[in-house]
């Protein structure tokens, strides 16, 4: 089962769409927000780049990642606030 090395990193935010940066351990799909993206490798590193389409400009989405299905990030016992993408 996949598992996240790094991210979620929010790379790129506009008004109506956003992409969110992730690095995992093994190939899989990533989605977020109802966007998915299979992996690419890189020397062995397997990375997404999901392009998060059709936000309305000037508000912020709660989200979770999840690979091959399963939720990974946030992870289940986290005291941190939930992760937000405000629009512009």
């Amino acid at each position: 089962m996949a598992q996240l090395v790094l991210g979620p990193v929010l790379r790129y935010v506009g008004e109506t769409e956003a992409v969110v940066w992730v690095e995992t351990d093994s190939q899989c799909t990533v989605s977020v927000l109802g966007a998915e993206q299979r992996t690419f490798a890189v020397e062995g590193h397997h990375y997404a780049l999901v392009v998060i389409e059709g936000l309305e400009p000037g508000h912020g989405y709660e989200y979770e990642v999840h690979l091959d299905g399963k939720r990974r990030w946030p992870e289940p016992d986290s005291d941190f606030p939930a992760s937000v993408i405000r629009t512009l």
